[in-house]
């Protein structure tokens, strides 16, 4: 069923942020954030669910947790980060990317996760057992499943390589059964009472209707788009400053043909094109 927007918050947020709000679901970053933060319960159910890890239980989590890199490398900031009373490490990632764009990802994340792992001085390389969990809206294999689960194995013999690295991928375009099917169901509904699991009904309910829900989504999706904004801005200037470039580089080229110090074979070739378009810019000039 279609739902208002939150009219008496109208002297805070615009009528468009708040129509906005109103269409979302967990898929999206900023009810993500909302709905997960200090949500112990919550990210319990949903690790039980995509591990099989029926004893799961989470000593601490962090949303949004930055993971530095170091000068030369990127960093990255995880959606979830959990670790376990058996000290397991989980790294929970709600994806929109499309299909494809995961693997090199869930690998970086994997590798981030066993990096900060071991403090300097250690001298023993012992790793915990660490899962990273894409929730993907799709993805590219042959084989359609709503879960995949990677481990390390040798390639002839399928022998598992022993180091307690897992990668899950929970696809929402491929069908399921049971408790993934609501899972699947819920991660995508618009409507909190419509949702089946119930952690995931209150936990949406309190997002989109609570004061606290409410101004936090907004907040949020203020961030992402200004964010999206300056990025948006800084490519621009980014592609102002290329273009810039080529065109002093085009501009010295042919005062140099003309000047003859260049030939229009040569000219043409160090900006990348073929002789007549460089004489057509000569004549053009």
């Amino acid at each position: 069923s279609e739902r208002r927007p939150h009219y008496k918050y109208m002297d805070e947020y615009t009528e468009k942020e708040l129509n906005y709000i109103a269409r979302m679901c967990p898929m999206n970053d900023a009810m993500m954030q909302v709905m997960f933060e200090d949500n112990v319960e919550l990210v319990e159910y949903i690790l039980r669910l995509m591990t099989g890890i029926q004893d799961l239980t989470v000593l601490r989590m962090e949303t949004q947790k930055n993971i530095n890199g170091t000068l030369l490398y990127k960093s990255v900031r995880f959606d979830v980060y959990a670790v376990d009373s058996a000290g397991r490490k989980y790294n929970l990632e709600i994806q929109n990317k499309p299909s494809g764009a995961h693997d090199d990802s869930a690998r970086y994340y994997m590798g981030m996760m066993d990096t900060h792992s071991l403090k300097k001085g250690e001298e023993e390389i012992i790793l915990p057992q660490t899962y990273v969990i894409f929730i993907v809206t799709s993805t590219s294999y042959e084989i359609r499943k709503p879960l995949y689960h990677f481990i390390y194995k040798e390639i002839e013999t399928n022998l598992p390589l022993d180091t307690e690295s897992h990668i899950i991928y929970f696809d929402l375009s491929c069908n399921a059964k049971k408790e993934l099917e609501d899972l699947q169901h819920d991660l995508q509904c618009v409507n909190p009472g419509d949702m089946r699991i119930e952690v995931m009904r209150r936990s949406a309910i309190w997002c989109e209707e609570t004061d606290i829900g409410v101004r936090k989504m907004c907040a949020i999706s203020r961030e992402i788009y200004q964010d999206g904004v300056d990025a948006g801005k800084k490519e621009g200037i980014d592609i102002g400053k290329k273009e810039g470039i080529d065109i002093g580089k085009r501009e010295a080229v042919i005062d140099y043909v003309k000047k003859g110090k260049l030939s229009i074979t040569e000219g043409a070739k160090d900006l990348n094109i073929t002789s007549s378009e460089l004489e057509d810019m000569l004549k053009a000039k």
